[in-house]
């Protein structure tokens, strides 16, 4: 591994730093430039199994897709200790670098009005916390941080639900629905008579929990200052 991450920085593929939290740790980014060659690789492996399901039919198609997801779910179950915790201060920056990452390279979110948007908004809810309205958690997965969600007061009965994001390893075991119902319990513990959430439309797997939660668009707008045009999506649910 340690010849793997050198040569990558030679590349200029990778950059390290000193973590800011801890100095014993060093933190790994991915450059722009290994960035693009990563939407390179990606975009290839994607085309090379597009060519070889072509070839199949429908039928044979869904039954791939079914039997690929049987197998991801039973040895993931077998595999994965996964528990829901409280925020600890180490994880700020966990939650903002992921969330950066995930976005760039599942949505191409790269525009520096997106980043100062994520980092300051996750900021401002740890500076203006407050135990009794507000929450954090973390989903761990065999002890390393695998995923989040929070609530943030911004009335007197209203929370906001943001920053709920999942590793890929853990997702379609139930982690998801897991996360959600946590924060929902946390809302109906503190009293909050409604609760709203902001998303895209192509967060399609997020946008099926949310409508099983029982909450319901209300509100969609484009918006292209992300870096990657989207719809943006309010959803509502009364508690």
């Amino acid at each position: 591994m340690s010849k793997i991450i050198n040569k990558f920085e030679k590349k200029e593929l990778i950059t390290r730093s000193i973590c800011d939290m801890d100095n014993r740790n060093i933190e790994i980014y991915m450059t722009q430039k290994g960035m693009n060659i990563f939407h390179e690789l990606n975009d290839s492996a994607n085309r090379q199994i597009e060519e070889w399901v072509s070839k199949f039919e429908e039928k044979d198609c869904e039954k791939l897709i079914g039997g690929l997801r049987t197998v991801k779910k039973y040895f993931s179950k077998a595999t994965k200790n996964i528990i829901i915790r409280s925020y600890q201060e180490q994880d700020i920056t966990y939650v903002i670098d992921r969330q950066l990452s995930l976005y760039e390279s599942e949505r191409q979110f790269t525009s520096e009005i997106w980043k100062n948007y994520l980092t300051q908004g996750v900021i401002s809810l740890i500076e203006k916390f407050d135990p009794e309205k507000d929450c954090m958690f973390i989903l761990e997965c065999d002890g390393s941080p695998s995923g989040c969600i929070a609530i943030t007061h911004t009335g007197a009965h209203i929370a906001q639900l943001r920053y709920f994001f999942l590793e890929p390893e853990v997702r379609g075991l139930g982690a998801g629905t897991s996360l959600l119902n946590k924060a929902l319990d946390f809302c109906r513990e503190k009293k909050y008579a409604h609760v709203f959430l902001w998303t895209v439309s192509a967060q399609e797997s997020a946008r099926v929990l949310y409508k099983n939660a029982g909450f319901e668009i209300t509100e969609s707008s484009e918006n292209d200052n992300w870096g990657a045009p989207v719809v943006e999506e309010k959803w509502d649910m009364d508690l």
